[in-house]
């Protein structure tokens, strides 16, 4: 299938991508990241352009991408949004790539893209898991493991048949000069979803690249302010989906205080006080935006 799409690829119809690497204090993560692009990606070096945004300011993570020859940034703004909003602004090609400091791509990642862009449409590939049972286990329920996941709950259903994934998705500049960029408030989880629904309530389309292959590593649990944020970001993306449909929305919104009461007392009964009152204050805050 790659060869087929890729055969016809001449030169001159190869476009320049910038490719954004969101990173956070995971130097290990980035070089292997990085590696992956300089030594393995089957695409010209000079129609590539790297900018890696470090949301830490850390100088080690700084010299790994020196040792590479990419483009470091700074971004003091925490939050993924902020992140890929000023690997947006620093992008000097019409086409951006993003992906995550823990993930790696495959030779004919760029290749296979490649041979798809265009102006109009916003593009997402393969996000394939690996690491321990355990982690791409915990992973499952917020990638899934194939495009289409499961049909059996409305917010799956959303999630994976019309969204983006933050970690394998290229998009046009023309359109973030339409659409604006990420929503800045959504600091951690479910930013790129929010986007993709703006996106198509905008008439545009989200292509699935099943051919451009990204693997990421599976982290099982999150905590703290990252599971605050996920939960109000979920909440804020499901009820703006619903908006313009009562009935959904008053499903959803009972299913979903079901399920995190459920979730909260499953954290109380393993003493995990920090992680439920993050699921409870992350629940009130999505209601109340």
């Amino acid at each position: 299938m790659i060869d087929a799409e890729c055969k016809h690829i001449t030169p001159d119809s190869m476009k320049k991508i910038s490719i954004t690497v969101a990173t956070c204090n995971r130097q290990d993560d980035l070089r292997e990241c990085l590696a992956s692009i300089h030594d393995h990606l089957d695409y010209p070096k000079d129609l590539i352009e790297v900018n890696v945004i470090d949301n830490e300011g850390s100088e080690d993570t700084r010299k790994i991408v020196d040792l590479f020859g990419y483009n470091y940034f700074y971004e003091p703004v925490k939050g993924i949004s902020a992140v890929r909003n000023r690997g947006i602004i620093e992008a000097t090609n019409d086409y951006i790539a993003f992906i995550d400091d823990d993930a790696t791509v495959s030779p004919q990642w760029a290749t296979v893209l490649n041979n798809v862009l265009r102006n109009d449409m916003l593009f997402t590939g393969e996000l394939r898991l690996y690491g321990t049972e355990e982690q791409v286990k915990g992973c499952e329920p917020r990638y899934g493991t194939f495009w289409g996941g499961s049909f059996a709950l409305p917010i799956r259903l959303y999630r994976y048949a019309n969204a983006l994934r933050g970690s394998n998705m290229i998009i046009p500049k023309i359109i973030f000069d339409n659409l604006g960029l990420f929503h800045k408030d959504l600091v951690f989880g479910f930013e790129e979803s929010y986007y993709s629904l703006c996106a198509r309530e905008k008439g545009y389309q989200i292509r699935y690249v099943p051919d451009a292959v990204v693997y990421h590593k599976g982290h099982a649990v999150r905590h703290g302010e990252k599971l605050f944020s996920s939960n109000a970001n979920l909440i804020r993306l499901m009820l703006r989906h619903y908006q313009n449909n009562t009935l959904k929305k008053i499903l959803f919104i009972i299913g979903i205080l079901a399920i995190k009461t459920i979730q909260i007392l499953c954290k109380i009964i393993k003493l995990q006080w920090n992680d439920a009152r993050m699921i409870y204050r992350g629940v009130k805050e999505g209601f109340r935006n």
